[in-house]
């Protein structure tokens, strides 16, 4: 016992570099937590296509039936929702909450 505590006491200080790799496991986690914040905000968001217009309002909003692109269905499902602009056939849009603006991804290659 006296042996280890003396090494640890006595021993040789640790260097800078041998401190900088047994911390890197940490640093990596904090990367990872700093990541997982960044995307937060995407699993609140849908991915969704234009499949029909229904009605255009006065205040810019247009109602349409969008597909919500969601999952491993073969048919994904559609539902009705109002959303600020217009959006183009055959695009696919990410819908964030609290009425953002639709955030065209990329034409839709068949």
């Amino acid at each position: 016992m006296v042996a280890e505590r003396n090494a640890f006491a006595h021993g040789v200080t640790a260097t800078e570099e041998s401190i900088v790799q047994a911390e890197l496991p940490l640093h990596d986690l904090l990367h990872l937590q700093r990541f997982k914040q960044a995307l937060e905000g995407l699993t609140t968001s849908r991915l969704v296509v234009r499949a029909d217009m229904v009605d255009v309002e006065n205040d810019g909003k247009v109602r349409y039936k969008l597909r919500i692109l969601q999952g491993g269905n073969d048919h994904f499902p559609v539902r009705e929702e109002t959303v600020q602009g217009k959006l183009a056939e055959e695009w696919c849009y990410l819908l964030r909450p609290g009425g953002a603006l639709p955030l065209a991804l990329s034409p839709v290659v068949a």
